[in-house]
């Protein structure tokens, strides 16, 4: 990045970077952190914003979390200066100081902002906020709210948080087998006006010493539920197999992941994690089913004569989500589960 000042400043090839060159911005999606030094601050202007200019004029914002992206307006450029005009909030011109191939240097109003390609830290790295409801035999369980974040790359995460309103923060701890972030307590839906109406959660992480704020949304909206029995969860095994089958939902928009847990329900590290499947009521899993996000398959680890537990999930998606997508895993919008033990016998 060239400093900035009274003079002008020239990229790698001579160019001269404080002339704005439009086509070398488009169709790349573009990365500001925002930090503002507040890690725990429930707030909205300090977090990860990512942009694209279309080819065509069409202004795209991602979703980190999710890794969706939707176009949220256009953009025009004069001379070094380019007009954002978003649909919802109107307009925003950015001044152009510096810009590369790889940087993105603007005053906005009486602040600067960096924008660079995708940080390395912050690759392969996806987060989701959604709502969990327990099924038990023998209790009625709180609606509580699931934070997760997943990826490779969470190896490389020393810290992460997630703010759920102004002054309630919750710890998240790491679990290396399933290479995610998870809550370290149980947070209960109603304490967050849940699920009534929608909320807002903002996640913080500290990547390779590079902090970073970004948010997810929990959708309002109805939770699947039905009884214990009504579910009508069963799982046997016959030889190498295991025959999982249930009760499905009636109604559409309803998916099922199974899982396959040791006998302390040990979501950290399961022996089998499924793919989203639709309008099924029974599944055989073996050592060659697939499984979730490149989870590996451990069913060959099963050993004769020990406790295990079948976990159900009934899944609603976030709106406009398909089950198929390569990120429905991180777009949840409520999990409803429930479970039962069996023996494995060879």
């Amino acid at each position: 990045m060239c400093l900035c000042g009274m003079i002008s400043c020239s990229d790698d090839n001579g160019r001269d970077d404080t002339i704005l060159e439009m086509h070398r911005l488009t169709g790349k999606y573009w990365y500001c952190t925002n930090w503002a030094n507040n890690k725990e601050g429930y707030t909205t202007d300090d977090l990860l914003e990512i942009l694209k200019f279309g080819e065509d004029g069409k202004l795209w914002r991602m979703d980190f979390g999710g890794k969706i992206d939707e176009v949220v307006g256009s953009w025009t450029s004069d001379n070094n200066v380019i007009t954002l005009n978003y649909t919802e909030s109107g307009e925003e011109k950015w001044n152009v100081l510096h810009s590369g191939e790889d940087y993105l240097h603007v005053k906005v109003n009486k602040g600067e902002r960096n924008f660079v390609l995708e940080p390395r830290y912050l690759q392969n790295l996806a987060a989701d906020a959604f709502l969990i409801q327990e099924i038990s035999k023998t209790e009625e369980v709180p609606l509580r709210v699931g934070v997760e974040i997943t990826g490779a790359n969470t190896v490389n995460i020393g810290d992460a948080e997630v703010i759920l309103a102004k002054g309630q923060v919750v710890p998240m701890v790491y679990k290396s087998r399933t290479k995610s972030w998870n809550a370290r307590d149980v947070i209960e839906a109603n304490h967050l006006g849940l699920p009534g109406e929608e909320r807002l959660v903002v996640f913080y992480i500290n990547a390779g010493g590079n902090p970073v704020k970004f948010s997810d949304r929990i959708y309002a909206g109805e939770v699947p539920s039905k009884s214990f029995d009504a579910f009508q969860l069963n799982a046997i095994n016959k030889g190498q197999v295991l025959e999982v089958s249930w009760n499905a939902f009636a109604q559409a928009g309803i998916y099922y992941r199974v899982e396959v847990l040791n006998g302390n329900m040990d979501t950290s590290n399961p022996y089998f994690v499924s793919v989203l499947y639709d309008n099924i009521s029974t599944l055989s899993i073996t050592k060659d089913t697939k499984t979730n996000n490149d989870l590996p398959n451990r069913m060959g680890e099963l050993k004769n004569g020990m406790n295990y537990v079948v976990r159900l999930s009934a899944i609603v998606l976030e709106p406009g989500m398909d089950y198929n997508h390569k990120y429905s895993y991180t777009n949840l919008q409520s999990v409803t589960f429930v479970k039962r033990a069996f023996v494995w016998e060879d």
